[in-house]
């Protein structure tokens, strides 16, 4: 039994660095929002075309960030700026725009006094082409409870205008900034060769609780405004764990799969696609309990959904070389996941 194609078309094929703030994976989020601006249908038809928020941060169109407080007033035309979404963390407590500062940040910021999460962001938002940045420590005046009022009224405005928002999902503060070492090797999907009685068959091999751990249980999904903020932004570079996540109204991906998340669908837009995540892990479960019981062989595909093995790390990370048989391993694992549901009465 050959590898279902349409899977192959989606994993991830190309290098992966080190880090998530590499250029490669700057790159791809690069890759994605174009591919979202040119091809999708995503930007909300009842946006104000000239609604600018009251103040952004101008980081400048050199090589060297130069950021500073610009007010939108007088401006005409729509900006085009990307929002960021961060915990600002418990005992962080960065230089805040106060009513007393705001003439000396008009003039500049000084980078030193910004928080990791946000030199992160801005050198994010220069790598994707873009000059402003809105965020709330920087753009709401912290010590003015009148503009507090005001602002607070247009958060909802501020994220379904921007072109993108870019969350620091993994950082619990200010300074855990956006980008984190990681294990390559987990972020490729493993293409095995499956041996199970007299049946042989390949497929791709990659941590099943991927949304679960890098996303939904990340400290930024913690924080009650970050549950806004995702809701009404059009467009997220998720910067997670172990590697970046897209998520727009017509597509989910991330750098295992940078096409598009494989238990998605053309039908299942991509803000949804967590939800068929958890269909398909149930799926998976499945199939785990079948192959258990040497009744696999009809039990790998649903419908016209490609089947894939979903695997915990230990599985991946037992790795020596590329001539090991995975065979074993993987009746047995499955075979362990299948009796520890029935057992537990999770069927």
């Amino acid at each position: 039994m050959a590898l279902e194609p349409k899977i192959n078309s989606l994993v991830n094929n190309g290098p992966v660095a080190a880090s998530t703030g590499s250029s490669d994976s700057i790159g791809l989020a690069r890759k994605w929002l174009e591919n979202c601006l040119s091809s999708h249908s995503c930007a909300n038809s009842n946006l104000d075309p000239s609604w600018n928020p009251t103040r952004l941060l101008d980081i400048g169109l050199g090589a060297i960030p130069e950021p500073r407080l610009f007010l939108t007033a007088k401006v005409k035309e729509k900006l085009s700026y990307l929002a960021l979404s961060h915990c600002w963390g418990v005992g962080v407590l960065p230089e805040t725009l106060k009513v007393g500062n705001m003439a000396n940040m008009r003039t500049s910021i000084p980078f030193s006094k910004l928080t990791k999460s946000v030199q992160d962001a801005i050198y994010v938002v220069q790598q994707l082409g873009y000059r402003y940045l809105w965020l709330d420590y920087l753009c709401i005046i912290q010590d003015c409870p009148a503009d507090w009022k005001q602002e607070s009224a247009v958060m909802n405005k501020v994220y379904l205008h921007s072109t993108c928002t870019i969350a620091a999902t993994a950082a619990t503060d200010g300074n855990g900034g956006l980008f984190s070492q990681r294990n390559p090797c987990l972020v490729k999907p493993k293409k095995i060769r499956c041996l199970i009685g007299q049946e042989e068959f390949e497929c791709f091999a990659f941590d099943h609780r991927l949304l679960e751990e890098e996303i939904d249980s990340a400290p930024l999904s913690k924080r009650v405004w970050a549950m806004q903020e995702t809701v009404l932004s059009t467009r997220i570079i998720h910067f997670a764990k172990d590697q970046l996540f897209w998520t727009c109204n017509a597509n989910q991906s991330c750098e295992s799969f940078p096409k598009r998340l494989p238990w998605s669908s053309d039908n299942t837009p991509g803000r949804y696609a967590s939800i068929a995540f958890r269909v398909h892990y149930m799926l998976a479960t499945q199939l785990a309990f079948a192959m258990a019981k040497n009744n696999f062989a009809n039990s790998m595909i649903y419908g016209d959904r490609p089947y894939i093995l979903n695997l915990p790390k230990d599985i991946i990370l037992d790795e020596s070389n590329e001539g090991i048989d995975y065979g074993s391993r993987v009746s047995q694992k499955a075979e362990c996941i299948a009796q520890r549901r029935y057992h537990n009465n999770i069927y």
